[in-house]
């Protein structure tokens, strides 16, 4: 079976310190253990390290070094990349307030990603936004994503 070529977006990296969800832990743990291992190709963007960077030090350190440790690729945001989000925060999308929840979907499409994994089901993760950014992605060439839960890609398999 072909490994997934999959985004993951800085929710998912950041749900390692979720003290008030130890299922959310437990899934994204699994999952970076898989990506940790070879069965997936885990990628994630300087968008996420910059997200990042925003934190605590000590939360800082911590989610750098899983990203480390997990082996996830970093990929660069381009200005194929910015155009995406763009169009995606002008079809309404995403909202104005929230870019980078589109720039992680743009960098992940313009990547060929399989799937962007977001625990942002309010943005990212739902049926509507799903359908949306991938009439955009047709419209301008791209092939189509997915973006799904970390608990999709675990539980699946």
């Amino acid at each position: 079976m072909k490994k997934l070529k999959i985004y993951i977006d800085t929710s998912v990296i950041g749900a390692i310190s979720d003290i008030e969800d130890i299922e959310r832990i437990r899934v994204t743990e699994s999952l970076l253990d898989k990506i940790k291992h070879g069965e997936h190709e885990g990628y994630t963007s300087n968008i996420t390290l910059a997200e990042i960077n925003k934190g605590p030090a000590e939360l800082k350190e911590r989610l750098t070094q899983k990203i480390r440790d997990t082996k996830l690729k970093i990929l660069d945001e381009d200005e194929e990349c910015v155009y995406l989000a763009d169009e995606y925060l002008k079809e309404k999308i995403i909202p104005k307030t929230y870019r980078d929840d589109a720039r992680h979907i743009g960098i992940a499409v313009k990547s060929q990603m399989d799937a962007v994994v977001s625990w942002n089901y309010r943005h990212m993760v739902n049926l509507s936004v799903r359908r949306c950014v991938n009439s955009v992605n047709l419209k301008f060439g791209y092939k189509t994503i997915e973006i799904v839960s970390p608990m999709e890609v675990v539980e699946h398999e």
